[in-house]
């Protein structure tokens, strides 16, 4: 025996160069040629798997090829001589694919065909379709009614005989955050038992599918695979025949496996198609690895997958699509830099991919030291799009968009755990962060911009554009300390633009600072920055020179206090805010105000029949009479009576309600509320449009208005979704604003359009590296500090801005929340107009007296002053010719009316 392996040792040296040296394999070649030349390679990664790679190899495919198999690297290159995997012969790439051809297909019954298929295939696929295992139901999920702790769960509706169900997947829905794939031991009354543990509880309601059951093969596009007789049986999708179709099945669980801890290796310009999990992973430990310019196609799993550790690696000009887990995964990950990748569509098939938290993200650094991801695309993935943490980290100029779309309570860029601090979150875009309650009996949606999850600490959040997601722009939540949130635009969020959440501890979440960001809220019942607590003292941050914006609504700030089940919302105009905080001196907050619904006319009588309280308060009645007064008052700047409230109770949680009821709504229609109100004090009512059964829900309309020492007029539209006979008018008031005097209510359906907030509050976002111009053409907007903006406008790259066009600008009242009832609307036109052409204005009624003509400009500087000398309905006004290009406010009044309007002069 010594002899015979001898012989053979001798064969390999005088056979392998001693020297660094190309491998070429080709379609086209054959293993048994020598594969040191392009004329003579070798044909398969079989016989590429035997070779003794040393540093300074090179492994070059042919350009367009398809190489099928895993590559197993076992050798290191070192820091001069690496070894190099590439294409040669052309520019297309090679392909290393995980998948074999299925083919010869014949019918087994109706539109189901079979082919013999001598492996156990993970994933089949027709024409790059990704197909699914034959599954019940075909589409959606089953709802189970009991959990059984981590074992199992029971569901009535589950009517198959007993055993029927025996061996089959299930992929279920088990968190928010979690989609877990299981098998079922055994099945009996609707009882679903788990052969292993799930990876939670299982909590009552949520969904789940089964599948691989060959009875349920019945949908197009469904595959089951018998591995008794090794066969595949196909429901051929769109009833075609897959014999024309490019069939196959993923039997190969990874491209390129690093082993041994092996190290100093280059990987370009390859593609990694349909592997069972990964494109590239490692067993070990793995350095010095550099993944470029390379492709990762419908792999099961991941791919890019270091989850055993790696250093000194670079990740950079990839593309990455159709993935069913992540598109990048590393854990201890140090001194690497993933820069300048295309990730799309990742984790897009619930119950696929990876069967634990790490589903769905684009890339994903755990324990991350000195790491930089930074300029990466990543489009459409089913969880976030970057989770991150470690120390340090820099996540920059990250273009991040339509993340979150199957799971809840976490972020666009997402970061957890104690072992997060000094990570640098700077410049990136995020927009679009969904967020999906399918298969979850949880209906709220948790899905945020930016989201600092418990235990991190000291993170610079710092140039980010946050717009449009579901829930909040950036979330710090329940825990975390220290961190700094400057320069960021957040715009459009749904439901507010800047959270701090406190965790079941007191002082959890604290000593952050958060200064010279741009909140930008779109809906009247967006908030702009908010603090959620059970605690009354918290205080999680130092605000300061930060853009509080919201045209459709007057607060800057929401604190949320939470006892037990209740819940109370307080809200702050920044003054009101300045006041409670002691702080924010340098803050500026909206200086124009708008109704989404723009009132065309008035339909009918006002529905309110006691809205002016001439001689009582009939028809309104006390709901909180515990807690509150209501009075008939006629001592105040408002309108011969009016109606008074006054709370009665200190006690936190304490509240006065007053209502009107019997008033019919339609679903669909538009109604217009307005009143007046006057106080001793500022405070804020809360105005409701509520069901009159119980439980008394509030719906369509939940707004609050503030209130002071001077006399306000508001007046706002909401569109009812349900109809209601007899539906409430609902006036609200915390205990300690205490004291408000209502007067001329009204609520009238009316015909109003939907004028969309995105078209006056224009978000101008550059996602490149390079500056980027924008052509205004002849509009005129103003910036933030109402400074004049025309012409161009020219962004820094992977910066933001945020530009008012045709705004009611009101920097000339007294009180900027003020308006106009409808009944006294002052129309001008045209609205963009030239000093020569001149303006018209038209008044709903007709001045009876005359009047006194005022016309301001943005600084709200007199530039034109003129009394009417007769009565007039319209009345054409011809301006100054020195008059500049901007926006400019007409004000007419007399001793029974005070209206203003604005146009533009370009």
């Amino acid at each position: 025996m010594k002899r015979v392996f001898a012989c053979c040792l001798l064969f390999v040296l005088l056979n392998y160069p001693s020297f660094a040296t190309n491998f070429y394999l080709s379609n086209n070649g054959n293993d048994l040629n020598s594969g040191f030349t392009p004329s003579d390679p070798w044909q398969s990664i079989t016989q590429l798997n035997t070779a003794l790679l040393q540093p300074g190899d090179s492994v070059l495919f042919y350009s367009g090829n398809i190489f099928r198999g895993q590559i197993d690297i076992l050798n290191s290159g070192d820091e001069t001589s690496p070894i190099y995997f590439g294409t040669y012969g052309g520019n297309d790439p090679a392909i290393i694919s995980g998948a074999l051809q299925a083919s010869g297909w014949t019918i087994y019954s109706d539109n189901i065909y079979k082919s013999s298929f001598a492996n156990t295939p993970s994933h089949l696929f027709a024409d790059d379709q990704h197909l699914v295992i034959a599954r019940y139901p075909n589409s959606g999920y089953l709802l189970h009614q009991q959990g059984t702790a981590d074992t199992g769960f029971v569901d009535s509706a589950l009517t198959q005989p007993d055993h029927y169900w025996d061996g089959a997947g299930i992929r279920m829905r088990t968190a928010d955050r979690l989609y877990e794939y299981n098998q079922v031991s055994t099945f009996s009354n609707g009882l679903v038992h788990f052969l292993n543990n799930s990876l939670v509880n299982i909590e009552n309601g949520y969904g789940y599918f089964l599948d691989n059951i060959f009875s349920e093969l019945d949908g197009e596009a469904e595959w089951f695979f018998n591995s008794d007789s090794k066969t595949l049986y196909l429901y051929a999708p769109g009833g075609s025949d897959p014999n024309q179709l490019e069939t196959e099945g993923s039997v190969y669980d990874f491209g390129i496996s690093i082993q041994n801890g092996a190290g100093y290796i280059k990987i370009e310009k390859l593609q990694f198609e349909k592997q069972a999990f990964s494109g590239i992973t490692s067993t070990g430990v793995v350095a010095h690895l550099s993944v470029d310019d390379c492709s990762f196609y419908l792999q099961g799993a991941c791919g890019i997958d270091f989850n055993n550790g790696a250093s000194y690696c670079e990740i950079s000009g990839n593309f990455f699509r159709n993935i069913d887990g992540a598109a990048i995964i590393a854990k201890d990950l140090s001194e690497a830099l993933i820069s300048h990748n295309t990730i799309s569509n990742i984790g897009l098939l619930p119950g696929y991919g990876i069967n634990n938290l790490q589903q769905g993200f684009g890339i994903s650094v755990d324990r991350g030291n000195g790491v930089n991801i930074s300029e990466n695309d990543i489009d459409s993935t089913g969880c976030s799009s970057i989770n991150i943490n470690g120390n340090p980290v820099l996540a920059e100029k990250n273009n991040c968009s339509h993340s979150m779309l199957h799971f809840s309570n976490q972020g666009g860029i997402y970061s957890y755990g104690s072992n997060s601090d000094s990570v640098i979150l700077r410049n990136n875009i995020i927009q679009h962060v969904i967020g999906s309650n399918e298969a979850s009996p949880i209906t709220d949606i948790n899905a945020c911009g930016i989201f600092l999850d418990e235990l991190t600490n000291h993170y610079l959040v710092e140039g980010n554009t946050v717009a449009f997601a579901t829930s909040y722009g950036i979330m710090l939540y329940r825990g975390g300390s220290h961190h700094t949130i400057t320069g960021n635009l957040v715009y459009g969020c749904d439901k507010g633009q800047l959270c701090f959440k406190e965790g079941p501890t007191s002082g959890t979440n604290n000593s952050h600072v958060v200064k010279g960001n741009i909140l930008y809220a779109i809906h009247e019942n967006a908030a702009i920055a908010s603090t959620i607590s059970s605690y009354e003292d918290f205080a999680p941050a130092v605000f300061d020179s930060n853009y509080y914006f919201n045209p459709y609504s007057f607060f800057s700030m929401r604190r949320q206090l939470i006892t037990g089940t209740e819940v109370q919302d307080h809200y702050y105009t920044l003054s009101q805010w300045r006041n409670f905080y002691g702080g924010d001196a340098s803050s500026k907050e909206t200086f124009f105000f708008r109704n989404r619904f723009i009132t065309i006319d008035t339909i009918g009588e006002n529905r309110i029949g006691n809205g002016t309280f001439n001689n009582n308060t009939d028809g309104w009645v006390n709901g909180t009479p515990d807690n509150l007064l209501l009075l008939l008052d006629n001592s105040t700047p408002l309108d011969n009576g009016c109606m008074k409230l006054l709370t009665t109770s200190n006690e936190p949680f304490n509240y006065g309600d007053s209502y009107y009821s019997g008033i019919p709504v339609d679903s669909g229609d538009f109604y217009q509320v307005g009143f007046s109100c006057y106080s001793l004090k500022d405070g804020n009512l809360g105005l409701f449009q509520q069901q009159f059964e119980f439980p008394n829900s509030a719906s369509n309309l939940v707004r609050y208005f503030p209130f002071s020492g001077v006399r306000k007029n508001y007046q706002t539209v909401f569109q009812q979704n349900s109809n209601e006979s007899e539906c409430r008018l609902v006036t609200h008031l915390l205990f300690e604003d205490s004291l408000v005097w209502l007067d001329n209510i009204s609520f009238y359906k009316v015909n109003a359009f939907y004028e969309e907030p995105s078209a006056k509050s224009r978000l101008y976002i550059n996602n490149t590296s390079s500056p980027a111009t924008y052509d205004l053409l002849d509009s005129i907007f103003y910036d933030l500090d109402q400074n004049v903006v025309s012409g161009q406008l020219t962004l820094a790259p992977y910066s933001s801005a945020v530009l008012v066009f045709d705004s009611s600008l009101i920097t000339i009242a007294d009180e900027p929340s003020q308006q106009t009832p409808a009944a006294t609307i002052l129309h001008v036109y045209p609205s963009i107009t030239t000093v020569s052409a001149g303006i018209n204005v038209v008044y709903n009624n007709q001045f009876a007296d005359i009047c006194t003509i005022e016309i301001y400009d943005g600084q709200g500087r007199l530039v034109f002053k003129n009394i009417s000398g007769e009565s007039f309905q319209s009345l054409h006004i011809t301006l100054p010719s020195s008059l500049a290009s901007g926006i400019y406010f007409i004000t007419l009044h007399n001793k029974n009316h005070n209206l203003k309007s604005k146009f533009i002069i370009r």
